[in-house]
């Protein structure tokens, strides 16, 4: 019983595997036929597969002189350090990646490939290696840059497009430009057919002129010989002239010293005038001091005039009581006590043979006889 479970399990794990077989030359010659570049990686870069196309687009004639190639074999240096080791370390993170890189053929030319990687796993799920496939897209990027020259030859012609239209408005103003002066030669050309046919007149009235004038030229050379004849005459005259003009020259030589000399007394007068004006104001406030001096004065000879009528009023009344004394001394008159006329000669201490004038200062007198002069 159990032999034959055996068998049966053997039998299928033979079968399974004849499909496993059958599969794995199915996809063999998938790849093989396929236009893109097949290619399997262990994790340390090493290949362990690679189908024809990936070895055509190297140049490479088999498959097999690839097989235990590294990866770098394929790329430079600084595309594996920038370019190639994070392609494949973004793989293992996510299981797959694309790119677009540049590959280096036999012949160390390289060119262009859009490339695409998996993450290959054991039966357990660990990864153990990478599949990649890669299209050669050097039609693709020629075309790119067809489409891009393209683009670049639109602008091109467009700027050329732009520079003809502005040619043709240059043209069409230049054209305007020429339609007017055209106008205007046309107008000037007028102009000077009617210039030209004033110009024929005047050329018959010029010889009419010109015929005058000969006649004029005869009647001026018999008087060219009237002033020979006359010459000497002027020549006399000349002479005369020039003496004249001599003794003009004479007379202006004496002018100008004249004028140099009244100059001068012009600027002494100028100078004496100034001064005469700078006396002129030290007379005006002379003379206002003056008035305001002869105001005090009028003043001070009011006041003498006021002393003078009081000192008469006081000369009245000492005589009246000289009178009245001399009445009292009279015989048959009681005679005043001795104290009572000493008292009263006290008072009246002003003796009459002095005049007026002697009752006031000298100062006062003084001021009386400058006032005097001044009003006189």
């Amino acid at each position: 019983m159990l032999s034959r479970r055996q068998h049966t399990k053997d039998k299928n794990i033979s079968g399974n595997n004849d499909r496993s077989g059958e599969l794995l030359r199915h996809l063999g010659l998938f790849t093989q036929l396929a236009d893109e570049g097949i290619a399997t990686f262990d994790l340390k870069g090493t290949m362990h597969f690679v189908n024809m196309a990936w070895a055509k687009m190297h140049g490479y004639n088999s498959s097999k002189e690839l097989l235990g190639k590294k990866i770098s074999l394929f790329y430079t240096k600084e595309q594996m350090k920038s370019n190639v080791i994070p392609l494949m370390e973004e793989t293992k993170r996510k299981g797959s990646a694309t790119g677009i890189l540049e590959n280096v053929r036999k012949d160390s030319t390289t060119f262009p490939i859009q490339i695409k990687t998996c993450l290959l796993r054991d039966q357990k799920g660990q990864a153990n290696g990478l599949i990649i496939i890669i299209a050669d897209i050097s039609e693709q990027k020629r075309l790119e840059e067809m489409v891009a020259g393209t683009s670049k030859q639109d602008e091109e012609l467009k700027g050329q497009i732009e520079q003809l239209q502005k040619q043709i408005e240059e043209h069409e103003k230049a054209k305007e430009d020429f339609k007017q002066q055209a106008s205007e030669l046309s107008t000037a050309n007028k102009q000077l057919q009617q210039q030209i046919v004033e110009r024929e007149q005047a050329e018959e009235s010029l010889k009419k002129e010109a015929a005058e004038l000969s006649t004029a030229n005869e009647q001026l050379k018999d008087k060219v010989v009237e002033h020979d004849l006359a010459g000497e005459s002027q020549k006399q005259k000349r002479n005369g002239l020039e003496a004249s003009n001599k003794q003009l020259q004479n007379q202006i030589t004496k002018h100008e010293k004249a004028a140099e000399s009244l100059q001068q007394k012009a600027d002494e007068l100028k100078s004496a005038n100034e001064q005469l004006k700078k006396q002129v104001t030290e007379y005006e406030q002379a003379k206002k001091s003056l008035k305001k001096e002869s105001d005090e004065i009028k003043a001070s000879y009011e006041q003498l005039k006021n002393q003078v009528e009081e000192l008469d009023k006081s000369e009245k009344k000492i005589k009246k009581k000289k009178k009245k004394k001399t009445k009292k001394t009279e015989p048959g008159s009681e005679p005043e006590s001795e104290s009572e006329l000493e008292s009263e000669l006290e008072s009246e201490s002003i003796d009459e043979s002095e005049p007026v004038g002697r009752l006031l200062d000298t100062e006062q007198l003084k001021t009386i006889a400058e006032l005097a002069k001044r009003l006189s």
